[in-house]
């Protein structure tokens, strides 16, 4: 019998645990006819970086309650104005989206500099960065 629960894909275990906790606690009087497993919609929360504020610091991201800060801008020399990269610290489940010129990018470190280098006609500054993170909260129903 042991064997035959640890082989068990881990969503049936949970649903048999959870129809079990029932049962035991006497919190179903009649034993639930059918047990389903849904997974709520994915809520996702963005917050957008404009170029007015890129390359500013301190300045400090609220994404989902989450905080990004950042860290550093990267210029590519002591006369230019556009940003090509940037550190910050990043939480581990935000990732981002950098707009650059016509071409967009996307990352999860936190650290990014232009996959073109920081010079040439090739590489343009960032024009928008955008944090996102994700979060999928599951449900188990149980119905007669």
């Amino acid at each position: 019998m042991r064997r035959s629960l640890i082989r068990f894909p881990s969503t049936l275990r949970l649903l048999t645990m959870v129809a079990l906790a029932g049962v035991v606690t006497g919190c179903a009087r009649q034993p639930a006819t059918r047990l389903e497993a849904t997974v709520a919609p994915v809520v996702t929360a963005c917050t957008r970086i404009s170029k007015a504020q890129v390359g500013q610091l301190p300045l400090d991201v609220e994404v989902g309650g989450k905080t990004v800060r950042m860290v550093e801008w990267t210029i590519a020399d002591e006369t230019a104005t556009d940003a090509v990269g940037f550190a910050a610290q990043l939480p581990a489940d935000v990732e981002f989206t950098v707009q650059a010129g016509e071409r967009t990018f996307r990352g999860k470190q936190g650290r990014w500099l232009h996959p073109d280098g920081v010079a040439g006609p090739r590489v343009k500054g960032i024009d928008a960065l955008t944090f996102c993170t994700a979060s999928i909260t599951p449900a188990v129903v149980a119905t007669r």
